[in-house]
């Protein structure tokens, strides 16, 4: 049993100690198949952050133009859509 970190760290050294135990054809596209799985994974994660990051931002911006008596709804707007594709790439996280 492997955990990702050591996958990620040493994935030559993993696909080498199959190549020398003659399971490279066998678990090789596993490997292969982790390795894709931990990196979307990873590139989710980021995803998700950003947007959450975007939409502080666009609080922050509401809560500014709200205090001038300005019109935020736009930024409402978008901050709704910032939610909404938060809660999906992280119910796509749920499934890694």
């Amino acid at each position: 049993m492997h955990d990702l970190k050591s996958l990620r760290d040493q994935i030559d050294v993993l696909r080498d100690g199959m190549r020398r135990r003659g399971k490279l054809d066998q678990i090789g596209p596993l490997i292969d198949r982790a390795e894709a799985l931990d990196r979307d994974r990873r590139l989710n994660i980021q995803a998700v952050e950003e947007r959450k990051a975007a939409r502080n931002t666009a609080t922050q911006e509401v809560a500014r133009r709200k205090k001038a008596k300005e019109n935020a709804d736009d930024v409402v707007a978008q901050s709704r859509a910032l939610g909404e594709e938060i809660s999906r790439l992280e119910a796509e996280l749920t499934t890694y």
